[in-house]
């Protein structure tokens, strides 16, 4: 029964991947731990699947089709394709290769006759019996023929100093690797659990001594200056460098082959070391978030970038830092990032406070808005920055405008932190005084007093003279209650003029005790209104609505009597204001004196003449 083309090529090499190599997959390499991905050929045809950056085993059997050609010159040359592999020549076993070819022939057999008869069926039992120790004797076979194989790595013959299949191979791998992997030895000093030494480093607060001296032989210098130049270079050309991409495909791969959590310990070294930033989602990442991001997930390598950090100079430093003084009244510290820290935490505190302060300067009734959104815009520009060197060099342009700031920002906040309270009184005592406005401004004293509030009110920084506006506001109180005191007065003695006269007239008119009561009380209710009333304009206005009730309660009084028209027998009253009566300011002499007498003496019998009553006020 024929065979396809390189059926048996394939077999042998399924025979020793599974039941020799055991379906190896992976190497571990011995000096490092780091795990090799593995390839496997036999006769130029890939047995299993294919991966990058693999170690590859090419075996060349009798099957092979230029088996002939496959002599020394040949092995040698070819071990060294793919930047280096292991090629095994197995050597000519007639036996052998009948064997194969008559198992392959009866297992194909099998697999197509079986046609339900009882004595075919028992036959092909039979022969896959014979097959099944056919297949153990070719197992037994291939292991010696492996034992007799020449091994070939990377241009060299290699001797594996064993026959055991598994050693040989495991021994020539670490070859492999140590031949091809020319800068895995850079790793001199292999961390024993390079995961929890991250961990370690990027738990501490500070960070001294041997860790950030790079060049000490624990710290693997030669990789990390390999490292460090490689990143160095990316950056000069503004190449992206994934975090995956440098531990996996360059680091993990020839010429280096190191072990991916070696990679990422000297990471972090240059990272505490303040040479690198890690870069996530355009965010520079923080000491304190590092363990979590690279450690606890490894799947954030992928989204994860490294950027090599700008160094600061010392005299900028020193520069910004001594600015903090006239800042924020204390110096900042000495080390980069502390300082950066140190900035960012007083910046925030400006620009969290000023955002407060706006939404009331934006009402229109507080001052410093200007100041407010300048500032606010000023944080922002120096907040924005992500690195260190972009962050001190901010403040460093932004030098003058800072200094102002402080000036204006200690004022703006002193003002909403305490001052604001005395100025709501100024607001709300102006509100208050406004109502009595035009008998408040025929006073002097409370006049200047109105116009200097009105001036701090509107003033646009008002902060150094909102000092004033306590004693402003009593100056004006207490005029204004003057002023109130004396109305409430007057209109309290009207009043009981009125009900006086209510009860007089209800007397003459013979009424009951609880109608004249039931009068007077409506009229006492408007002195009540009066007693905390603000406004004198409406002391006036209850004056005159009590006028117009003593009116109706005649009339009611009267019809109560069926007297219809008796109230009309009460004398209108007139109040006379003999201050208003006088012209003159000052009365200087006698006929000045004689011409106020006379202004008032008239004004008295003109309404005598027109029978009314008068009440002096």
């Amino acid at each position: 029964m024929e065979l396809e083309s390189g059926t048996e090529s394939r077999h042998l090499g399924r025979i020793i991947i599974d039941d020799i190599y055991h379906s190896l997959k992976k190497h571990r390499y011995s000096e490092t731990g780091k795990d090799f991905n593995v390839n496997f050929l036999c006769d130029t045809q890939p047995i299993g699947g294919l991966t990058d950056k693999s170690l590859s085993v090419s075996l060349i059997s009798p099957f092979c089709e230029n088996y002939d050609q496959y002599n020394q010159s040949k092995c040698t040359l070819d071990s060294t394709e793919d930047n280096g592999i292991i090629l095994i020549h197995l050597p000519e076993d007639d036996k052998l290769s009948s064997e194969i070819r008559i198992y392959l022939q009866t297992d194909k057999y099998i697999s197509r006759k079986n046609d339900g008869n009882p004595e075919v069926q028992q036959i092909l039992r039979n022969r896959k019996d014979e097959n099944q120790e056919r297949k153990t004797r070719i197992v037994e076979a291939v292991k010696e023929m492996l034992a007799d194989s020449e091994y070939y790595i990377n241009g060299q013959k290699f001797d594996p100093g064993t026959d055991e299949a598994q050693k040989a191979l495991a021994g020539a791998m670490d070859y492999l690797v140590e031949n091809t992997y020319k800068k895995m030895a850079y790793i001199e000093h292999p961390c024993s659990d390079p995961q929890k030494e991250i961990q370690s480093i990027l738990k501490k607060d500070d960070i001294t001594g041997d860790l950030v001296n790079l060049n000490v032989a624990e710290n693997n210098p030669r990789a990390i200056t390999e490292v460090r130049d490689y990143i160095s270079n990316c950056s000069a050309s503004s190449l992206q460098m994934l975090v995956d991409s440098l531990i996996r495909d360059r680091y993990g791969s020839r010429p280096y082959g190191w072990n991916e959590w070696e990679t990422l310990l000297i990471l972090v070294k240059l990272f505490v070391a303040g040479e690198i930033q890690f870069i996530n989602n355009n965010g520079v990442v923080k000491k304190e978030d590092l363990s979590e991001l690279v450690v606890r997930k490894v799947s954030n390598w992928k989204k994860l970038t490294i950027k090599q950090r700008k160094k600061v100079d010392t005299e900028k430093i020193e520069s910004v830092r001594k600015l903090g003084q006239s800042l924020f009244s204390e110096m900042g510290p000495d080390k980069e990032d502390a300082l950066v820290e140190f900035y960012r935490n007083h910046f925030q505190t400006w620009e969290e406070d000023l955002k407060g302060y706006e939404k009331l300067a934006e009402t229109g009734f507080y001052p410093g808005a200007d100041t407010i959104s300048d500032g606010i815009t000023l944080c922002r520009k120096i907040l924005i920055a992500n690195e260190n060197f972009d962050f001190i060099s901010r403040i460093a342009e932004n030098r003058d405008d800072l200094l102002d700031f402080a000036d204006e920002y200690h004022e703006v906040n002193n003002f909403y932190s305490t001052q604001i309270k005395v100025w709501d009184k100024l607001r709300n005592a102006k509100a208050r005084f406004s109502i009595n406005k035009s008998m408040l401004d025929k006073n002097p004293d409370a006049q200047t007093a109105l116009t200097r509030m009105n001036e701090i009110l509107e003033a646009p920084e008002p902060y150094s003279i909102i000092k004033e506006g306590d004693d402003l506001i009593n100056t004006v109180d207490k005029i204004n209650s003057d002023l109130l005191k004396k109305k409430r007065e007057k209109l309290s003695k009207y009043i009981g003029a009125l009900t006086k006269e209510l009860r007089s007239k209800g007397e003459s008119l013979e009424c009951d005790e609880e109608i004249i009561k039931s009068s007077q009380k409506s009229l006492v209710g408007f002195k009540e209104k009066a007693s905390d009333e603000g406004s004198i304009s409406n002391i006036q206005y209850f004056k005159n609505e009590a006028n117009k009730a003593f009116k109706r309660e005649l009339k009611r009084m009267a019809d109560s009597q069926d007297k219809p028209g008796a109230e009309t027998k009460v004398k209108e009253m007139k109040v006379v204001k003999p201050a208003a009566l006088n012209k003159k300011v000052f009365l200087e002499t006698e006929a000045d004196v004689d011409d106020f007498v006379n202004v008032v003496e008239n004004e008295l019998k003109q309404a005598i003449k027109d029978g009314k009553r008068i009440m002096i006020e």
